[in-house]
């Protein structure tokens, strides 16, 4: 939503700003949505009687994790960093107020539907790469994709394993024991980017904002926001073959190495 309301062939530094803007809001209050809901939930499982009726008490928790995302998607927030923040949530506060047999069905049914969802999403990628047009794939966008996440995530990977390591005797309870090296190299070469990258860049706007008063360049703004939309999922499409077949097929190599 927050890059439908700014894609648009004019522009200025302060529709920069206004977009980062926009963008922080919307990370914010989604992240929000995605934290409250299971907080009232966790409060509803606690001081009620719903654990005396198992069966009620799994059907509410697994329906009401997907209520963050709809929720957030209704008032024009990210459903998936809502989803990632009642996620979190919901093993920080509903969790411990669960039955041990209602948590680990909770855990098992979810972990049944990220199943699915997951090879819903690789099959709409292996249609989605024969359906492209050659036009669509721009070399050096894909070219510095790549070499951009290659770089990214060794940068990530050590410098949150070197801050985890640092609280590692204080924290013994977050961070258990310490990362070694050559856990952190495995992790850096083996971050594959997939699912959540791609479902992301789905949703990525076909259509701009019109302004009603410029019918010629509203057409040109239509043209350019479909060539981008078909750009960025043909590049991102091309990241995840990357990834899954280069880095997937050299894991094995690089574990015997990091071994």
């Amino acid at each position: 939503n927050t890059a439908k309301r700014f894609i648009t062939g004019r522009g200025d530094s302060s529709t920069v700003y206004k977009a980062c803007g926009a963008f922080v809001a919307n990370l914010l209050g989604s992240a929000a949505v995605g934290v409250l809901l299971p907080v009232l939930m966790a409060a509803i499982i606690r001081h009620s009687r719903i654990g005396h009726n198992p069966t009620l008490e799994q059907g509410l928790v697994v329906l009401f994790v997907w209520v963050p995302y709809l929720v957030g998607e209704s008032m024009e927030l990210s459903g998936i960093v809502a989803t990632l923040g009642a996620g979190m949530a919901s093993r920080k506060f509903i969790a411990p107020n669960l039955t041990a047999g209602s948590e680990e069905a909770v855990i098992a049914t979810l972990r049944m539907v990220s199943g699915f969802m997951e090879t819903a999403a690789f099959l709409a990628l292996g249609l989605g790469c024969v359906l492209h047009n050659r036009e669509s794939y721009d070399a050096g966008m894909i070219f510095w994709a790549i070499a951009l996440c290659c770089l990214s995530r060794p940068v990530v990977t050590y410098s949150l394993s070197w801050l985890l390591n640092r609280e590692t005797a204080c924290c013994n309870d977050i961070v258990p024991r310490r990362i070694d090296a050559k856990t952190q190299h495995m992790l850096s070469f083996a971050g594959l980017r997939g699912v959540v990258a791609f479902a992301c860049v789905v949703q990525w706007p076909e259509d701009p904002t019109h302004d009603d008063d410029d019918d010629d360049n509203n057409a040109d703004d239509e043209d350019g926001a479909r060539a981008h939309h078909n750009l960025f999922k043909a590049t991102t499409t091309s990241v995840i073959l990357f990834t899954v077949f280069v880095q997937g097929g050299l894991t094995y190599s690089v574990l015997e190495w990091c071994v």
